[in-house]
C-alpha cells in the first residue's frame, strides 16, 4: 500500500537529514504553501535528488526576484511541477468546458471576480484571477497562443485590475479582479 507522509511546510524545514532522506523516496510532493515558502521547499529536495511530481499552490512566484528563484529551480531539478488545481477535473468543469467548446467561432470571455477579502501575503487580483486563467487555459488547445496582452488599472477603483488578452484564435478573454467593498 502507498504511505502518506504530511509535514507542514514549515516543519518539513526543520527536519532532519534522516527525516528528510525519507521524503525522498515518494513520488509526488504537495507543497501548499506561499511561494517563498514553495521555492525553499523545492531547493531543499533538489538535495535529495527527487524525481517525481511536485505539486505548488498558485501562485508560483510574486516578484522578480522569486520567479528568478523559481526558474533555477526549475533548471537544475529533476522533477516535474504541476499546479494544484483541483476544480478543472470537476464534473461541473467538464461539462460546463465541453459546452463552450461546442460553440463555433471565436469566443469572447468576460469574468469579473471579486471580493471584501484582503490578502496580507498577495495581491487580491493575483489570488482571485489563478484560479480563472487555469479554466481558461483548460479550454484552448496548445496550437492556440496569445498574441497580444493588456493589463489596466481601474481609474475608479484602484484595488481592481484588468487583463485582456487576444489569442490566435480570434478569441478574447477579459479578466478583472481584485478587492472590493461588496461581492
Amino acid at each position: 500500500f502507498p504511505v502518506t507522509i504530511n509535514y507542514g511546510a514549515r516543519d518539513f524545514l526543520h527536519l532532519s537529514y534522516e527525516d528528510k532522506k525519507q521524503v525522498s523516496i515518494t513520488d509526488l510532493i504537495w507543497i501548499a504553501s506561499n511561494p517563498d515558502l514553495q521555492i525553499k521547499i523545492m531547493q531543499e529536495i533538489m538535495k535529495y535528488r527527487i524525481e517525481g511530481t511536485v505539486i505548488l499552490e498558485k501562485p508560483f512566484f510574486r516578484n522578480l526576484n522569486e520567479q528568478e528563484e523559481f526558474n533555477n529551480v526549475l533548471e537544475l531539478s529533476n522533477f516535474s511541477i504541476r499546479a494544484s488545481s483541483p476544480w478543472v477535473y470537476s464534473d461541473i468543469w467538464i461539462k460546463s468546458k465541453y459546452r463552450i467548446l461546442e460553440l463555433n467561432g471565436p469566443l469572447k470571455i468576460e469574468i469579473a471576480r471579486s471580493g471584501p477579502f484582503k490578502r496580507n501575503m498577495i495581491q487580491s487580483h493575483l489570488d482571485w484571477l489563478s484560479h480563472d486563467i487555469q479554466l481558461v487555459s483548460d479550454l484552448f488547445t496548445l496550437n492556440i497562443t496569445v498574441t497580444e496582452v493588456q493589463r489596466q488599472l481601474n481609474r475608479y477603483d484602484p484595488c481592481t485590475k484588468k487583463f485582456r488578452c487576444k489569442l490566435s484564435n480570434g478569441s478574447l478573454v477579459e479578466l478583472n479582479g481584485g478587492t472590493t467593498e461588496s461581492r
